[in-house]
């Protein structure tokens, strides 16, 4: 009875090794990523135009904050859309994506000795304003797996009545693309 009962336990430790050594191995490209947890607390505001700095931190305007927030959820809901599964735990993600935001809402604004300044004066705020969203996604490690390239992403279409809505869906789209390029 003895001997029968070894041959069965080193089976069953045998097999949960090889299920919990399958389960730590981290994903290392994009093209593997089923699932996503978008790193809320790494999506700081770097840069805000109607921000102030206070002890050597910046803390953005209540504008900018309530954007960053939209920007989030609209992210969350593209990232759905484009066949990933977002998840609420990091630890049952294959990627995790982080990020920075800077948002400038005069960037683009006429300035008063351009030509053509009373035509574009009217310019609606989402035009006048700039933002530079800088994401990557990391596995379980840490290691970087994917970052957004700076050139124009083709067929990235949008219409949305603010800025923040358009860049999370920009940022979405971005992803999908490069996983569909198998980058």
């Amino acid at each position: 009875m003895k001997v029968l009962g070894l041959p069965i336990l080193a089976t069953v430790l045998f097999a949960v090794g090889a299920v919990s050594a399958q389960k730590t191995q981290p994903v290392m490209r994009l093209v593997n990523v089923e699932t996503v947890y978008v790193d809320d607390k790494s999506f700081r505001v770097t840069f805000s135009s109607c921000g102030t700095k206070a002890g050597g931190m910046l803390l953005p305007c209540a504008k900018h904050a309530m954007e960053r927030d939209d920007f989030l959820i609209v992210l969350k809901r593209w990232l759905g859309k484009s066949g990933f599964t977002v998840v609420d735990d990091k630890a049952e993600a294959d990627g995790i994506v982080q990020g920075e935001l800077s948002m400038d809402d005069y960037a683009n604004a006429p300035s008063i000795n351009d030509p053509q300044y009373k035509k574009k004066r009217d310019m609606s705020p989402i035009d006048k304003a700039y933002w530079n969203v800088r994401a990557w996604i990391v596995n379980q490690n840490g290691d970087r797996i994917w970052t957004i390239r700076q050139e124009p992403y083709p067929d990235i279409s949008y219409s949305a009545d603010g800025k923040a809505k358009i860049e999370g869906k920009k940022l979405a789209k971005a992803i999908q693309h490069d996983f569909k390029k198998g980058r």
